[in-house]
């Protein structure tokens, strides 16, 4: 390991014959010399030297003010581990208050702090056209009460204020205008802002700093950017003005003791400053980002896209609300015209009297029949009042119920069959009331007012084969086969019926619109098609001989 370490203050033309001189420190360790601040010219070739003996100082910074030069600063500590009293000489068991004009002689003369083992730091800044100097006196340990003194350039003392740890550093931050000192109390990472009271003023929690700050106007902006390490967690650190985002940098191989930062120019643009330690060295560009400040429309922007998606998502979410609401609606609406359009008031009415007849006559086993008849007829339209389709078999069940209360009613008129194909599922769901609307206008309108006995057949079948596959269908489950149902009276058509007395009395006019929107309704929930046609039969002679309903499922 080397007995002495050298830090430099930088170039500074102290002589002012055109030419920079290196300013620079030699900090011995068990020797005793050199222990001394140089400032080589190397235009000339000459070194200028000032003795201290034996004191120990580091860190020069030098500072011009146009009414006093040159002065330089430097920190001095107090190891004491140069053997031997030198009473005629600055013992290395004290620290002292050191600066120095740009001659390297004493600006005053050297302030001593009696603490052994303890270290004062200073710095020289402007206030206008004058120049004071602040310096930290640290305790020997961190029970012992730390002080930040200000001083004027005969080495008055100004003002003074406890600090009650040793952890304090400053820097002069020149970049930052609004304040005259930087204090940073490195055990909390806090900064402070030092007014000339000595008072201060919080600015910023957790920046990391050093205890080596370099400045430097990397992107030539007009304002220093500053750069420090933490060698304990191997990173650099990049701060711009008001310590606003930093640029952090991994280097593993850092040693702040070894720790060096210089400022150059590749004619590419490719790098702008290069820092080194332990032997291993890096070249970065640092440049300003021209398209920082479009964050701000972007992120209002994507603020924006957001709340209008949200506003769409929600307005989306309203409308189909409305929309299943309106639904839901609907088909209650068409509950209660179905049950009205099933059991109207005029075949409730005519039901009663028929009842009440044969109950007269004495007909007890045609009243009962016509009884169990009506009330199973009330049930089933009841227990499917809430549903837009029903399985096929209580559709059957239900027009077969509607068609022997009407004969009761129509005693002779018509008889009825159903043809239900032995492959026909009967547990299929099919539209609500889409038999018995047919069948119901059939015996209405078609056969109440034909002369003589009328027939009405209905007949289901599958209408493909209920064993096609399709190619989406692997397994060997047939599909299911679509339904045809076919309604067909000998009635005396649509045409004579719209003519007969009873036509108003009979017919409401809504049946056929409610079944025409209970299937659309169907369709639309169930992704599928039903349809329906009814056609007029006609004989050879062109003479409406009943009607025909086709019914597609």
């Amino acid at each position: 390991m080397p007995d002495f370490r050298i830090t430099d203050g930088g170039f500074f033309d102290l002589n002012h014959d055109g030419y920079k001189e290196l300013v620079f420190c030699i900090h011995a360790f068990l020797s005793k010399e050199p222990r001394a601040i140089y400032a080589f010219d190397i235009h000339n070739k000459k070194l200028m030297v000032n003795d201290v003996k034996y004191a120990v100082i580091n860190n020069p910074v030098v500072n011009h003010n146009p009414a006093t030069g040159f002065i330089i600063t430097v920190h001095s500590s107090a190891p004491e581990n140069a053997p031997g009293p030198f009473r005629e000489y600055f013992s290395d068991s004290l620290t002292y208050l050191f600066v120095f004009n740009e001659k390297l002689e004493f600006l005053f003369p050297p302030v001593v702090q009696t603490r052994r083992k303890s270290g004062i730091g200073s710095i020289a800044i402007n206030k206008g056209a004058e120049l004071f100097i602040y310096a930290i006196f640290n305790g020997e340990t961190n029970q012992d009460t730390s002080w930040l003194m200000k001083l004027n350039t005969q080495g008055d003392l100004i003002a003074r204020k406890s600090l009650y740890s040793r952890h304090y550093g400053f820097f002069s931050y020149k970049g930052h205008s609004n304040s005259n000192l930087i204090l940073v109390n490195r055990s909390t990472d806090e900064i402070f802002e030092v007014t000339p009271q000595l008072d201060f003023i919080k600015r910023k929690n957790n920046v990391l700093l050093g205890d080596k700050i370099h400045q430097f106007d990397l992107n030539n902006d007009g304002v220093l950017e500053l750069i420090t390490c933490r060698w304990n967690i191997s990173k650099v650190f990049i701060y711009q003005k008001g310590f606003r985002h930093p640029v952090i940098i991994d280097f593993p191989e850092l040693d702040a003791k070894h720790f060096q930062v210089s400022k150059c120019n590749f004619m590419d643009g490719g790098a702008n400053f290069y820092f080194q330690s332990n032997g291993k060295g890096r070249y970065y560009l640092f440049s300003k980002n021209d398209f920082y400040f479009f964050k701000y429309p972007f992120y209002l922007g994507l603020y924006l896209a957001i709340s209008l998606f949200l506003y769409l998502l929600l307005k989306l979410q309203k409308q189909n609300l409305q929309k299943k609401f309106e639904q839901e609606k609907r088909m209650t609406e068409l509950e209660l015209l179905t049950i009205k359009n099933q059991i109207d008031p005029h075949f409730t009415f005519n039901a009663i009297n028929t009842l009440s007849a044969f109950i007269y006559s004495e007909d007890k086993k045609s009243a009962h029949q016509f009884l169990v008849g009506f009330s199973g007829l009330i049930r089933n339209t009841l227990n499917n009042s809430t549903k837009i389709s029903i399985p096929l078999k209580d559709e059957i069940e239900f027009v077969e119920n509607y068609l022997k209360l009407q004969q009761f009613r129509f005693v002779n008129k018509f008889d009825f069959a159903f043809q239900i194909d032995q492959n026909v599922d009967v547990d299929l769901m099919v539209p609500r009331m889409i038999i018995q609307t047919f069948a119901e206008n059939a015996v209405k309108h078609g056969l109440v007012n034909k002369v003589g006995k009328g027939m009405l057949t209905i007949a289901i079948h599958p209408s493909g084969d209920i064993h096609t596959m399709t190619q989406s269908h692997r397994m060997n489950k047939p599909e299911p086969a679509r339904l045809q149902i076919e309604i067909t009276d000998d009635g005396i058509g649509r045409k004579k019926s719209k003519q007969a007395q009873n036509y108003r009395q009979t017919s409401t006019g809504h049946g056929h619109q409610i079944i025409k929107q209970i299937v659309e309704m169907y369709n639309r929930l169930n992704k599928t098609k039903v349809s329906f046609e009814i056609t007029d039969l006609y004989d050879a002679d062109k003479k409406c001989i009943g009607t025909k309903v086709l019914i597609q499922i």
